[in-house]
């Protein structure tokens, strides 16, 4: 069974195309002067997006062994679509309310009494974020069957 799950070339490339952007993300992080915590390692948003890579290292996968006219490209692809378009609009959305939010409460705050806890913000991506996220996951599955 384990042989089974690492010889899985998608779950394997898909794998590594989040391994990949998580490390890429920490290292943008750490060089354009943003506070980050090891943890956030694991977090949501920024530069590229881990969603994007994953899915599309899984569709291009996929395209490679199954053929880019098989029914599991095609649901692949479907899915991959669904999940890029909720890193970029829905998730991103609920980042800039969470801001809004944020600023309510520190204002009504200062009159009220003691600090809220604060919503996390960066949970979306911007269209740079997702671009990057799809050439890295793209590239990665590709450059997989090369070596």
């Amino acid at each position: 069974m384990l042989f089974e799950l690492i010889s899985n070339k998608p779950l394997v490339n898909s794998i590594i195309a989040f391994i990949t952007s998580q490390i890429l993300k920490s290292i943008y992080f750490y060089f354009s002067g943003t506070k980050k915590q090891i943890h956030e390692f694991f977090g949501t948003g920024g530069m590229p997006s881990s969603h994007s890579a994953t899915v599309s290292a899984l569709s291009t996968t996929i395209g490679i062994t199954s053929g880019w006219g098989s029914v599991s490209f095609a649901i692949s692809c479907v899915f991959s679509s669904i999940v890029i378009y909720d890193a970029a609009t829905l998730r991103r959305a609920a980042g800039n309310n969470a801001k809004k939010i944020n600023e309510i409460t520190t204002k009504l705050t200062e009159s009220l009494g003691p600090q809220t806890i604060k919503l996390k913000t960066d949970i979306g991506h911007t269209v740079p974020e997702v671009v990057a996220g799809i050439a890295l996951g793209t590239l990665l599955s590709v450059l997989s069957f090369m070596f």
